[in-house]
C-alpha cells in the first residue's frame, strides 16, 4: 500500500516535501518516517537537486511523531528525523559549495 501524507515533487532543481496531515498536525506515522529518508537519500544523490524545501501542511509544521499508531520508540522516530533533514541539508550545501 502507498504511503499517504507526504507531497513531493522536484522542480527547477528543487525537491519540496509536504507533510500533509494537517488533521494531525502532520505528525509523522512510521511509514513516512521510512519515505521522509528515502526522499531524502534520493535527493541528496540526485545532482540535479540543489536544495529541499520541507514544509507542512495546514496550522503547524510537525507535531512530531504520531503515537497513536502503537509504534515503540516516538521520540526517537522525531529525533531521527531531525538528524534525516539536518544530515541532508549538511550534504545539499557541501555539494552547492563544491560546484
Amino acid at each position: 500500500m502507498p504511503v499517504t501524507g507526504v507531497l513531493h515533487t522536484v522542480d527547477a532543481g528543487v525537491a519540496h516535501l509536504t507533510l500533509d496531515r494537517p488533521e494531525a498536525l502532520n505528525a509523522l506515522t512510521p511509514d513516512q518516517r521510512e519515505l521522509l529518508i528515502e526522499l531524502l537519500a534520493d535527493a541528496s544523490a540526485d545532482p540535479g537537486v540543489r536544495a529541499v524545501v520541507v514544509t507542512g501542511t495546514g496550522r503547524g509544521f510537525c507535531a512530531g511523531a504520531d503515537l497513536r499508531g502503537g509504534a515503540a520508540g516516538g521520540e526517537r522516530v522525531a529525533g531521527d528525523v531531525a538528524r534525516m533533514i539536518r544530515t541532508g541539508a549538511q550534504r545539499l550545501i557541501a555539494a552547492v559549495l563544491d560546484c
